[in-house]
């Protein structure tokens, strides 16, 4: 079910490291490089004027952005067409799947610029608001080489990380699409302890530490904001961004669970209809002892199935799912607290 690529992965794959090191480490190698360019050009010419914490959430920055085309390439070649095999087992009708996987690859392989073009010009606008942070580290205007090397660490990561919010508009598109045009089959036995849903809840969560990991880009727009006019608004930021991932796992999981009660209703409606029809059939029927031994049988088969769909849990949602969720979460509060600590220490 592989389908169309997005561009990111074009590019790696023309390079001439996919056959030798692997598909991430030729994503790091091919188009992994302009942040570290940026980061440590600008080291070189201001590493001496500017503050160790504008130094090093600068590096953090460009850490995140540089890894980003081995994430994209990730999410496009291997968890989105994961997730859609994977699907074929709560589905009643698979056969369409492979359809709907083309449309989606080729949704995340050519509609990104959307959300990446509106990004990249906010990206921007925090960039040409901040010249005050700049001057304080000794970054000049227009004629500074080290301006223009930030300018490109802004440009390139807004790029990439647009990709990123859009795989989480795919990623729900996708579930709410599977929900709405697909009956959801559960299996109240499944080893994975909630009928099968775990493929859901996997790539909700993957998704969702994929944008996780832009807290990383934390500490440097809060050292851009420092004294600035962008202060006031950081902590805002921060809390948005925090909801935004916990809403990116919670969503698809919730649109998934209610789908599948759905399901459920309909399959213990259907139970309960059939045992009381047994019941019926034994109390007025006058079968023989062998029969009706049978249909006894069927009945205490048919309530134990009605009773493993009631007690089933069908929401997507596994121990080592919620610790995942919640370091997502904690990821960028603990990011900015360090911040704030440093910042605190420098000021006193």
């Amino acid at each position: 079910m592989r389908g169309e690529r997005i561009w990111v992965s074009r590019v790696v794959a023309a390079g001439p490291f996919e056959d030798r090191t692997g598909p991430f480490a030729a994503a790091l190698l091919t188009l992994g490089w302009p942040p570290v360019v940026s980061v440590g050009g600008v080291a070189l010419l201001r590493g001496t004027e500017a503050r160790p914490t504008f130094l090093l959430s600068m590096v953090l920055t460009g850490v995140l952005v540089g890894a980003l085309p081995a994430l994209i390439r990730y999410y496009g070649e291997y968890l989105l067409p994961g997730f859609f095999e994977s699907a074929a087992a709560i589905v009643t009708e698979p056969e369409r799947l492979p359809g709907l996987a083309e449309r989606y690859a080729e949704l995340f392989a050519r509609r990104y610029w959307v959300v990446t073009a509106v990004w990249t010009l906010l990206l921007l606008s925090v960039f040409a608001g901040s010249g005050a942070a700049f001057a304080r580290n000794g970054i000049g205007g227009a004629t500074d080489p080290a301006y223009w090397l930030l300018f490109a660490l802004f440009l390139w990561g807004g790029l990439l990380t647009g990709i990123g919010f859009h795989g989480i508009v795919v990623t729900t598109l996708v579930v709410r699409k599977l929900t709405t045009d697909f009956e959801i089959d559960i299996d109240p036995y499944h080893p994975d302890r909630v009928a099968g849903l775990s493929v859901v809840g996997h790539i909700a969560i993957r998704t969702t530490l994929l944008v996780s990991v832009g807290a990383l880009m934390i500490p440097f727009a809060a050292e851009l904001a420092i004294g600035g006019a962008l202060e006031a608004l950081v902590g805002t930021a921060v809390a948005v961004y925090v909801v935004f991932i916990a809403a990116s796992f919670l969503y698809p999981t919730w649109l998934i669970y209610r789908s599948a009660q759905t399901t459920r209703r309909a399959r213990v409606n259907e139970l309960r209809a059939e045992i009381e029809r047994l019941t019926e059939a034994v109390s007025v029927d006058g079968s023989s002892d062998v029969d009706d031994v049978a249909v006894q049988l069927e009945i205490s088969r048919l309530q134990r199935r009605h009773r493993a769909y009631l007690e089933t849990n069908l929401y997507p949602m596994s121990t080592g799912i919620f610790t995942q969720l919640v370091g997502s979460v904690l990821l960028p509060v603990v990011t900015f607290g360090i911040q704030l600590l440093f910042e605190t220490d420098l000021v006193g």
